[in-house]
């Protein structure tokens, strides 16, 4: 008789999700594809495969993980490097388009600062040319720094380190704030941050980029390997790549 039961459960329940299947997969276009761009209709889901792939990695593999594929200038890594560099360039076009052609000085100024932000975290990325340029590393950094490399978010100054304090805690509140808050403000009309958005030129992320982001910055966080900042660093740059290059308040920059 309990099995019966249960089997008529199952039935009813399998019934009920083929009936809604449909809705199912118009729900999930609507919320992770409808406001997309056709290149993030790709490119999310491609950065999702990777990070999946770096979680599994990290289970079954984990020497290939730690010394392959979150290598330094690895592919990864490297991405992000491409990512930070087109960032800049992105904002470097857009300071001169509004603050040479247009003469719009409050885009010009935002732009500018983006360019220094990006180039900060590019510079970081390689190391400020230490492997390129095979530059010598001097007492400064390898009194303070963990890796001796001539990087800032790898300093350490007795207990306090700038890697976890500025580049961890401080950094983590300003992407919720901007990722989260900033948007939902924006879209119930508050003055202020529709002029931060519409007359400063800062980007709105979009629903569907930030929901993309949420998940896949979630998987790279439960990456069972201490190297996982690797891929969570990834996660977070190619979706501000993403929420700068394709906005939500894209009118400000026509």
């Amino acid at each position: 008789m309990a099995a019966r039961l249960v089997s008529s459960h199952f039935f009813l329940q399998t019934l009920i999700w083929h009936s809604n299947k449909d809705y199912s997969i118009k729900t999930i276009k609507r919320y992770f594809f409808a406001d997309l761009e056709q290149i993030e209709k790709f490119g999310f889901p491609i950065a999702l495969l990777l990070v999946v792939y770096g979680f599994f990695l990290a289970v079954i593999n984990t020497s290939y993980y730690q010394s392959i594929y979150t290598l330094r200038n690895g592919f990864i890594c490297s991405l992000q490097q491409l990512l930070l560099f087109s960032l800049m360039i992105l904002s470097a076009f857009r300071a001169y388009q509004f603050g040479i052609k247009k003469k719009n000085y409050l885009i010009f100024a935002t732009s500018i600062f983006f360019v220094l932000m990006f180039l900060f975290g590019f510079g970081e990325k390689v190391r400020w040319g230490q492997f390129v340029f095979n530059l010598p590393v001097d007492e400064f950094f390898q009194k303070h720094n963990t890796q001796g490399q001539i990087t800032i978010h790898n300093l350490r100054f007795g207990d306090f380190s700038v890697n976890k304090t500025i580049f961890g805690s401080f950094l983590a509140i300003v992407v919720i704030c901007y990722s989260l808050i900033f948007p939902f403000c924006y879209h119930k009309g508050i003055k202020f941050f529709k002029f931060i958005a519409d007359k400063m030129g800062v980007p709105v992320p979009r629903t569907s980029q930030i929901l993309w982001y949420i998940i896949i910055v979630t998987i790279a966080l439960l990456i069972p390997d201490p190297k996982r900042g690797e891929l969570v660093q990834f996660a977070g740059v190619w979706s501000f790549a993403m929420f700068f290059s394709f906005p939500k308040n894209k009118a400000a920059y026509s």
